[in-house]
Parts: C-alpha cells; structure tokens; sequence
C-alpha cells in the first residue's frame, strides 16, 4: 500500500491554507503547485508491528518487507519476525493478520458437551505501521575529515563518558564473572580439599562462647585463630563457596550447578560448626541475603534451594542449642551504649526501658539480655521480617517454608514459635486490617498483596500454623485424642488460641483457596471434641454456602469434608448439625442448578467415605431422596442423588461400575446390615409409587425443555426407575414388590396415557416391570385379571420414525413390552386371544416387522407374540392377507419368515395364491439371480433359500391338493387358482435358472429340483417349460460330438469332501422329468425329444462321476427304451452309441443282469444303425486289449500276495477289476460286429495270459487266502464262459 503525503508535509498545509483562505473571502482561489512531482511524497509500507494481547499485557512482533530482495529483479518479499520464528509472509493476509474485528473460534462447550463455534474479538492488531519513501533522494555530503580516536573521545562531553565507562567497566566484570570457566574454577578451588570431621556437642553439653560479632574469616590475624590450619581452610572454603552460591551463581543466566553446589555446602557445613555459627551470625547482622535470596529472587528452585541450605544449618546449630533456646546473656547497663544494637534483641527504648506490643496496645517490660542461642537471634530477626514482608508478596512463599521447617524439627522449635506468639503474627499478618487486634493498633498504609493475575503465595504459611496448632492441645483442655495431633503436645497460650479461633480468619483462607487440606486439617484438629467450635464452623460454613456463588463456595465443601471426618464423641451431632442445615440450605436454593449439583456431589462423596455421614443419610431418607432423585429439574443433579442413594449401599458397586466389578461383587454374600438397608431403601423407593406420578408428565420449565428437533430431553423418573433396577439383588425384592403392583400399574397406565414420544420415563418402567415380571407368574396374573382394562396394555403408545434416536429408543422398550404381553398371554389364555387379534398388534407388524428392518429385538419380539396363533386356522390365514409382500425386496428375510411359518395346509397356501403370493416369491427370486456386487452374499444366500423352501412348500401342498377328491372343500378353489395362475413358465424358468447359478449350494439344488418336479407333475405345461429350459442349458454344457471324453461336474459343482454333492440327485431330477413324460398319455414328438436328450445327456455325464452313481440311471433308460414314442425317438438319437460304448467301456457295478442285457441290446442296435461306426467299434476292442494288458501287467506274484492282509486285499481289487472287463468284453462280443476283433494278434496274447492266471489258480494250495477270494474263484468260470461264447476264436 502506498500513502502520498503532500498533504500533510509543511508546504502542502499551507497550501490547503491558503486555498481555504481565498474561498471564505470569495476570491479567486490561487493555483498554487507543490514543489515536488507528486512521486517525490509517495510512501510504500515497509513494515508491521503487531501487539497481541490486552491493555495490561501481551506480546509484539513484526512484518517487515526486505530492503533489496535475495533474487535480483524478483520483487521485495515479506517476513515474519516473531521471536526465534522467521517465516515468510504472505501480504494477502494483512487484513485478517493486522486489521482486529472478529474471528470465529470453536471451542469445547461443556454444558453442550460438544465443539461450539463462537465469535470472538482478535487480541491482534497492527500497533505502528512504518512507512519508506518510493523515490528517496541521494544526497551527497563531504566526506568527514579523518579523527584519531583520543579526539574523537574528546568530543563526548565529560558526564556522558563516565557513564558509558562505567557501564563498560561493569559490563567486562559481569562478563568475566558469570563465565562458565570461572564457575567450573571456582567449584574446583571449593572442592579442592575434603572437609575436616566435626566434632558437635551434644545438647546437655555446655554451649560454646559466643562467636565475636566480627566473621572469623575476615579477619587477616591468623596468629589469633583458635582453629587448626586445616580448619582455617575448611571454613575459607565454606565462605567462598556459600559467598559465590549468594552473590554470583543465584544471578547467573544458567544455574544448573547450583543444586550440585548446595548439597555440596551441606556436607560442608553438616561437619564444620562454627561455619554454621559464622553464617547465621552473619544474616542476623546483615539480612541482605536472606532478603535477596527468599524475598528479591524472582526463581522459585533457586529459593527452594537456599530455603533448604538454611534449614539445614540451623538443624546442625539447633542440635546442640536446643538446651538453651530460653535462656539470655544479660546486658550491662551500666554502660552507654546502645542497646538496640545488640542482635536478635528487642529495641530498647529511652531510660533503660524494653517496650512490647500485645494485641495492639504497648506495655513496658523490665529490660533483658541477648538470647543466648544464635538459632533463637536469628528466628528473632527472621520473624521480625513480617513487618515488611507485604511488599514482596510475589516471592515470599518459601519464607514461610522456613518457619514450617523449623516448627517440623522438634518440640523445642515449636515451643520457640509459640513463646515468639508466631500463631498472633502470622493470622495478623494475613487479616491485616481485617484483624482483631488492627483496632488497638495505628493504621499503616501497606501493600495490598495481590492482583487479578496472580495471589501470593500462602500455603507454607497454614502450613506452619498447622504444624504448631495441631502440636499443642486444644481449647477443650486436657491432651488430646485426636490422630493428627503432634506429640508431644504443648501449651498455645490464650492470646494465641483466640487468633486460632478466630473464624473470620478461616472463612478468609477458604474464600481465597489458600492451602485447603492445611486449613482442614488445623479446623479438624481444633474441632475433636469441642461441641461449641464444631457448631460455629458448620454454621459459619452453610452460611457461606447459602451466600456465595459456585465459584466461591467450592472451597467450603473441600473443608468441610475433613471437619466432618473428625472421628470423636462428637461426630453424629456434628454430622447432624452439619447436614440438616447444608440439606436447608440445598432446599433453598434448587433453582441455582451448579450450585445444587457441586453440593450433592459433596454429599455424595461424603456418603461413600464417612460412614457416620452414610448413617444419617440413610435415616434422613424421607428428607432428601425425593427432592434429589425425583424432584429436581437438572438432570445432572437427579444423576448425583441417584449415586447418593446407591452409595448408601457400598457392598454392592454402583450401577456404572465396570463389568469386572459387577462380576466380583456378584459372587460376594452380602452382610447382615447391607442386606438389612437394601430393602429399606427398596422399600422406601417403592412406596413412592404414587408420589412418582406428579414427576411423570414435565411441567416446570426446565422440565419442558426440548432439543434442536423439538423432543423433551429432561425425564424426572428416569433415575428412580433405575434406582430400583439396582436394588434388585436377590429375590427379596422381587418378593417385596407383591404389595405395590397395583400402583405400579396405575403409574404405567398414566405414562402411557401422556402419549409422549421417546418417553425415557416410561422405557425404565418398562425395564424395571419386565425384571418385575419375568418368571412370576402371579404377577402375571394380576396384571391380567379381568378387572384390568386389557386395552390399556394393547394400545401401548409407540411412535416409530426414520430418525437414529427412535430407532435406538424403540429397540430397547418395545422388546421387553412385546415379551411382557408374550408373558401374560402364556398365563392367560383369554388375554392371548384378545391379544393377537388386536389392531395394535396389526400395526405393530405392518410398521416394525414387516416396513423395515430396523428393528431386529422388536420383530423377534412381537414375531413370537403372533406365533402363539399358529394352531388357529383363522389366525394363520389373517396373517397371510397381512404380509406385506410388497416388502419382500426391502425386507425379505421378515416376511419368508412369517410366510413360512403362516402357509402350514392346503386352505392357508390358497389364501397365499390368492395374494397373488408366489409371483411375488418369483419376481423376488428373479431379482436375485445376479446379485450387486456390494451385497453381504451370506444374507443374499439365506433369502433366496427362505424364498425356494416357501416355494417348495406351496408346490408340494398343491401337489397334494391335486390328489385330493373331487368333493374335497379346497378342490374347486385350487384348480382355478392354478387356471388362473399365469406366472407358471416364469416361475420354472427362474428356478432353472437358480439351479444353475448356484451350483455349489446343495440346500438351492434340493429345493429347486424338489419345486420343478412338482409344478411339472401339475401341468404339462410347466412340464414342458422344464424340459426346454434344461435342454438350453445341456445344450450350452454339451460337447459330446467333440468332447468324448469330458467328464462332469461343471466348475464349482462338486462340494467339499465329507458334505454331500448334487451330482446324483441332479441326474435322477432329470431323468425324473423324463419319467413324467413317459407318464403322459400321448406324449408329443417334441416333449419325446426332449425327454430322451436330457435323459441320455445326463446319463453320459453321470458315467464320470462315481459319486453320482451313474449307472442307477439304466433302469430309466431301459424303461424309456420300451415306451412306443419315446422309446423311438430313443433309437434314433445319435447320443445313444455314444453313452453305450461309453459305458461299456468305463465299466460300473450296475451292470448286471437285466442292465448288463439292455445295454447288449442297446449296443447292437446302435451297431446296426451305424450309431456306432467301425473306426468306433475298433476303439472298443482296442480300449478292451490294452486294460486287460495293463491290469494283467500290474498284478503282483501269487507268493507276493499272500504275505498280508493288505497285500491280500489289493489282489482282491485288481482281480475284480479284471474279472469286470471281461465280463463287459464278453457282452460287447455278443454283437457279431466285434467278434472278429478276437482273432487278432493282441487279443489272442490276452487270452493266453488270462489262461495261465486260471492255471495258477488251479495250483494253489487249499490253505491259501487267495484261493478262498471271491474274485479268484469267479474269474476261471468268466474266462471259460467267454471262450464257451466264441469257440472260434
């Protein structure tokens, strides 16, 4: 962006000035021109400073546009300069980067529980913008003259330059000082030698004399030292070391080795008392260190590091002092000097006289001397610090750890703090103006601690007046028994026990969050058995929680927990006190709904934690569990009285615990008291019944409350329903729920009469009522007399819509309905019958059965319902007319299955024809021949077997409603009903087209198979269909003429070994069909064409398959053979040569007997109608020849055969399968056509060989196994008989 600026230059508002000028006097306005061209005031924006944040504080950094850019001739980009980041920039973005206004921001809405887009205002926005000029003017100017640099420093005038040099000067030292060298150098010189063992005084020791005022180790005498040389340079070191920790490391940018140096000063000191002595005498003259390093240090490790190094050398000073913390050096006042000089001693005033402050008021004490303790002096000055420890209140936190420390350390500290009134101190302190003692006391203006973004730090200061609190008895008198008491227990004296006391004070710490458990713990302590403080902390407190909002009473809560845990004498009042007032004041204030439910959770986890707290809850029940669980208009608070209810129960786990929880708990016996208070509570709950009927219908505002699609979200019996879900443990409450059934069902008959939509109230009555009812007959039974409107039960009110949260809603309450109306009609016959005939149930089958398939729980439910009417032929039949059948593509598996389970005789399939039931079973069935790809194919596999076994199931009930007499009732009906049906030919076509698209499904075969056989036994002309669909499918299959030696199954045909195939039962299917034309009077010479091509295809086929048993299908043949049509057409088709040479040639176990002579007849007379050719005739004999040379070639030696009972039974086989061939060789050579073949060479050799195996067996021993085989003593007789038939050859 570029600014011209003449208009704001000197001349150019002159300009404007002059214009102005000569038109508010009419004059002729001068054309006055700049003096530049108008480029020369353009100016580009060059850079951005941004300020993100607020007024009170916030964060700059900058856009700033390259002065030459990197590439030359590529335009000046723009970066990002924000801290260590440096990004290019992108000037589209200015506007939304440096403009303010509004921004969307999604954040988590906790109310909604879900991300809420809000507008907000930016907090970043340009602060100064800086502006370059387009064309800048090159100026030239004389070079400056050269200057050496003495004179150029004479040129700075004299003030300025010691400035500059003392800060250079200052700048060198710092620099050379925090060097990283100069620490490691210096950690070197500290460590350089170990430290010389200390030998401390015990503490019944008589003290050492009082350390000079002046550090040993300043001064340069060393011929006065007492000390050993070595000594000398043990406290040299401990000087150096604690003077560089305070002075230069605790500055330092890196102060990673200050823990390593201080617990090296530990070990220093821990072994070298005076140099304990040296520093404690040191801070209590001087406190600079501890000052800079507690109150000034902004790093809070580094305070927690000195906090520890101090502590630790008064414990070492402490160990030996103890013994005379009380005792003073007296003062010479015969002498002027100024007492007030005197370390760790109170100022003394004018005349000699000590003058102390108590609670405001001054009183003059005779004058005393110094402590004699050096721990005592420096306590004396440390605490004196409070005075002024307002101001640092940011960094002051680890000087009251100091105190809490030294109080921990033992009785004697603790009596120290006491006799210093530290417990008046610190709560003055704290209260300030706010304090009891301020009005005895001149107002002094101070800093007020604190601000909006942070508060100080007072944790360790509660803790310290813990520490001393609960080390001292209480008010009450006497040692107390209380377990957080410190013992030994010491004497707080009065003045200090009225500030401990002081409730403003507590109610202060708590309002401001200030060391919560400390606060609890000194009020619990001061509460053991002391009824007064007790009632004034609870009173004090649910007044609070009455007054203050939420937010601030939150605190109260968490210290009234561990007030009310105190376990003494006291406990039942204080927790009745207490909780009857806190419940008033829950009463009181319901319609602030957080405050409500932070309250009940404290009641809640009180409960389960306390259980004095759990025994007035559970005898206060008729105070709160209505309210809390029923009455209550926030959800969320009636969710935390139904936990409060559930954990005046502990032994059993909540309802929400987890499911490995539930299983434990499951297996534990419940104690006498559980069980005891389970059924109170039961009962009680229960005998709410009619108070729960006012909470059924919303009726307060909130109660009405609706989401975004309108539905009410806010259900008040929800939680007591679930209530009495959980107590259902053992059959005690079963049992105790016999008195209250009839309120039970008058609450139902109410909540359902509401007819509200996705009533959560009435789902868990549901729930409950069906655990109620299930395996009770008797209650059962009530619920169905006849004084109970039935009707009330039968018009259930449901509402059912396309939405996810009536689907869910539905699937759990309609189920448990529908199986509690199952339940009462199994009880109660005359309620069953009304039941199933009525309109709702009607409904209920159109809409959630039969409509959709969204509810899976609830059509099982209700399908078992109208499954009771199955014996009734009047209930079937009206449930066939109310299939849905148009539904059957939507929802196919609910209504095959109510078809199937409807259509049981001839009058139901009737019914279902006149439906016009199987078009649509076949229209349906067609649909599924080529599935989409996407279909699950298991559940597209299951309907169409549902389809075919309804299908099969009308075929055979019209089947045997054909057989029936002519005066049977359906006989007339049937018959038109087949007359009229028009969907004959189609219906067979799609099941012939099943069958061949699903060649690996054994169940589709069977039924398909099962369906055509009995529509064709009907109609001739579903006959006739069948026998031409199959002849387009054998015919797309044959390969006969080309293919002679293909075997079937077609690909996927053949299951898995160990499940049955379809081969066999399809081969018989068809020649079944065959079977059906040779049964027609006068079949055509078509449907005779037929039948002998699909018999004689089939039984080709049938041949290569041994599972199929193809040879089972000669008898057919043989019986088509000698029909006069079919039997004809038989002889004259060309198929016929090939499937008798084929199977003569392959052999089977069949051919025997009347088959073995049909096919001898079959085979000559296709010889003689050249059906077999020569070329034909040859491959038989040759097919003959050469598996007699194989089988005679594979068999084993006599000697080798005999060895085992395997090698026996192999011999067996191939001797059978010899004697087979010759058996099949000895018929085909009943046709004169093939004897000629045996004078040739090749069959003469076989003959030979044949001979001499007979031989052999002629010569086995009687003994032999072989000899006694079946095969072997068969074979000599089949091998004579041959040569009997052809003596010739």
């Amino acid at each position: 962006p570029r600014l011209n600026m003449e208009p704001y230059t000197k001349e150019g508002l002159k300009r404007s000035e002059a214009m102005q000028a000569a038109k508010d006097k009419g004059e002729a306005v001068p054309d006055l021109q700049p003096l530049h061209p108008s480029s020369y005031y353009d100016y580009e924006l060059s850079g951005i400073l941004v300020h993100t944040g607020t007024a009170d504080s916030g964060h700059y950094y900058s856009f700033i546009r390259e002065r030459e850019p990197k590439v030359p001739g590529m335009p000046r980009q723009w970066y990002q300069f924000n801290d260590t980041l440096v990004e290019q920039f992108n000037t589209e973005d200015i506007p939304k980067q440096c403009f303010g206004g509004t921004e969307p921001i999604t954040q988590w809405d906790p109310a909604l529980q879900k991300q809420v887009t809000r507008i907000h205002a930016k907090v970043y926005n340009a602060y100064m913008l800086f502006y370059d000029r387009v064309h800048p003017e090159h100026i030239t100017h004389a070079p400056n003259p050269p200057i050496t640099t003495n004179a150029a420093a004479g040129l700075v005038p004299r003030n300025i330059f010691n400035v500059v040099w003392e800060e250079n000067m200052k700048f060198l030292v710092d620099k050379n000082v925090f060097d990283t060298d100069y620490f490691q150098f210096l950690w070197g010189i500290v460590t350089i030698e170990g430290p010389a063992p200390m030998d401390i005084a015990s503490p019944g020791m008589a003290p050492p004399p009082s350390p000079s005022r002046t550090s040993p180790l300043r001064t340069s005498d060393t011929s006065s030292s007492s000390s050993s040389s070595h000594e000398d340079t043990a406290m040299r070191s401990i000087e150096l070391g604690t003077r560089f920790v305070i002075e230069t490391l605790a500055h330092a940018k890196e102060k990673g080795a200050m823990r390593e140096y201080i617990g090296h000063l530990k070990t220093q000191y821990s072994q070298h008392l005076d140099a304990c002595r040296w520093l404690l005498e040191l801070v209590v003259q001087d406190n600079t260190w501890v000052r800079q390093m507690l109150l000034h240090c902004t790093i809070q490790e580094t305070r927690e590091l000195f906090e520890g190094l101090l502590i630790h050398v008064i414990g070492c000073l402490a160990a030996v002092e103890r013994g005379y913390y009380m005792e003073e050096d007296p003062i010479d006042t015969s002498q002027n000097m100024d007492t007030s000089a005197i370390e760790g001693s109170p100022a003394l005033a004018a005349g000699g006289k000590q003058k102390a402050t108590h609670q405001g008021v001054e009183t003059e004490v005779p004058p005393t001397g110094r402590p004699r303790s050096l721990v005592v002096r420096f306590m004396d000055m440390y605490v004196g610090m409070l005075r002024e420890l307002h101001v640092h209140w940011r960094h002051f936190g680890q000087y009251f750890l100091v105190l809490r420390d030294f109080a921990l350390m033992g009785p004697q500290e603790r009596e120290l703090l006491l006799h210093r009134r530290l417990p008046t101190q610190l709560v003055d302190f704290f209260l300030g103006e706010e304090s009891p003692n301020a009005k005895n006391t001149q107002p002094q203006k101070k800093t007020r601690m604190g601000d909006k973004f942070a508060s100080p730090n007072l944790t360790h200061m509660v803790e310290t007046l813990a520490v001393l609190s609960r080390g001292c008895n209480t008010r009450v008198g006497g040692e107390t028994t209380s377990a957080g008491a410190i013992r030994p227990a010491l004497q707080m004296s009065v003045p200090d026990q009225e500030m401990m006391y002081h409730i403003p004070f507590y109610i202060k710490l708590i309002k401001e969050s200030t060391n919560l458990k400390a606060t609890g713990e000194i009020l619990a302590y001061q509460s053991h058995e002391d009824s007064d403080f007790s009632q004034l902390i609870v009173h004090n407190f649910n007044d609070q929680i009455n007054s203050l909002d939420v937010d601030k009473f939150k605190p109260f809560l968490e210290v009234y927990a561990a007030v009310l845990n105190v376990d003494d004498s006291l406990a039942e009042e204080r927790v009745n006190t207490a909780l009857s007032g806190l419940l008033k004041v829950i009463d009181d204030n319901l319609k602030f709904k957080s405050a409500t439910f932070y309250c009940l959770h404290f009641l809640l986890d009180a409960t389960r934690t306390n259980a004095v707290v759990r025994r007035w809850m559970m005898s206060s029940m008729d105070d709160w569990v209505e309210s809390y669980v029923m009455r209550m208009s926030a959800g969320d608070s009636r969710e935390v009285g139904m936990q409060l209810v559930m954990a005046l129960l502990p032994e059993i786990p909540p309802m929400h615990a987890p499911a490995e929880v539930q299983q434990a708990a499951a297996g534990q016996p419940l104690s006498a008291e559980t069980v005891a208070n389970l059924e109170l509570v039961n009962t009680f709950l229960l005998e709410r019944l009619n108070t729960a009927k006012q909470y059924a219908r919303p009726q307060d505002p909130e109660s009405t409350k609706v989401d975004v699609d309108g539905y009410h979200t806010n259900w008040k019996l929800v939680q007591y329903f679930k209530l009495l879900r959980w107590l259902v443990r053992t059959p005690a409450q079963k049992a105790a729920f016999a008195p209250y059934q009839l309120p039970y069902y008058n609450l139902y008959v109410h909540i359902d009469s509401l007819r509200i939509e996705l009533d959560e109230n009435k789902q868990e009555l549901i729930v409950y009522w069906h655990i109620m009812l299930e395996n009770t007959p008797e209650y059962l039974l009530f619920i169905t007399q006849p004084d109970r409107v039935w009707n009330r039960l039968f018009d259930f009110f449901a509402s059912v819509k396309p939405l996810e949260r009536f689907r869910n809603y539905n699937n759990i309450s309609l189920p448990l309905f529908y199986h509690i109306l199952q339940m009462c009609g199994e009880v109660n016959p005359p309620f069953q019958a009304a039941l199933i005939t009525h309109r709702n149930v009607d409904w209920a089958m159109r809409y959630l059965y039969y409509e959709t398939n969204d509810y899976p729980p609830v059509a099982e439910a209700l399908f078992n319902i109208v499954a009771r009417g199955r014996d009734d032929p009047t209930q079937r039949q009206h449930r066939i007319r109310n299939l849905l059948l148009e539904r059957l593509p939507l929802n196919p598996f609910n209504v095959l299955r109510a078809a199937q389970f409807f259509v049981v005789d001839a009058s139901d399939c009737n019914v279902f024809l006149e439906m016009n039931g199987m078009q649509h079973l076949v229209k349906f069935l067609e649909r599924q021949i080529n599935p989409e790809p996407h279909v699950d194919l298991d559940k597209h596999l299951r309907g169409v077997l549902m389809a075919l076994e309804l299908v099969n199931k009308l075929a055979m009930v019209l089947v045997d409603a054909s057989h029936a007499p002519a005066d049977h009732p359906l006989a007339s009906s049937m018959h038109e009903l087949r007359r009229r049906w028009d969907g004959k030919g189609a219906t067979i076509g799609v099941l012939v087209q099943l069958l061949e698209s699903f060649p690996g499904s054994p169940q589709i075969a069977t039924l398909c198979m099962s369906s055509i056989l009995s529509f064709a036994s009907l109609e001739i002309e579903c006959l006739e269909t069948a026998l031409s669909h199959l002849e387009e499918y054998f015919q797309e299959r044959d390969r006969l003429s080309n293919q002679p030696s293909r075997h079937f199954p077609p690909d996927g045909m053949v299951m898995d070994e160990g499940r049955p195939t379809t081969e066999a039962q399809y081969y018989r299917f068809v020649q079944e069909l065959a079977g059906l034309v040779m049964r027609i009077e006068a079949p055509s010479v078509q449907q005779a064409a037929w039948a002998v091509q699909l018999a004689l295809m089939s039984a080709y086929e049938a041949i290569f398959c041994p599972r199929a048993h193809g040879d089972g299908l000669v008898p057919g043949l043989r019986a088509m053979w000698s029909h006069p049509v079919i039997g004809h057409q038989m002889k004259e088709d060309p198929r016929l040569g090939q499937w008798v040479s084929t199977l003569l040639t392959t052999g089977g176990a069949a051919l025997e007997g009347t088959n073995l002579e049909f096919a001898a007849a079959v085979l000559s007379h296709a010889v003689s109608q050249s059906l077999i050719t020569p070329s034909g005739q040859e491959t038989i004999m040759n097919h003959y020849i050469e598996t007699l040379t194989m089988l005679l070639t594979m068999l084993v030696p006599l000697e080798q055969a005999d060895q085992s009972d395997e090698s026996v039974a192999a011999y067996e086989r191939q001797v059978q399968q010899l004697a087979q061939i010759v058996r099949l060789c000895s018929v085909v050579c009943t046709v004169s056509e093939f004897r000629g073949y045996l004078s040739l060479p090749p069959f003469g050799g076989v003959m030979q060989a044949l001979t001499g195996l007979v031989d052999s067996f002629a010569s086995l021993p009687p003994t032999s196994r072989i000899a006694t085989l079946p095969s072997v003593v068969a074979l000599p007789d089949l091998v004579q008989a041959f040569r009997n038939q052809n003596p010739g050859q």
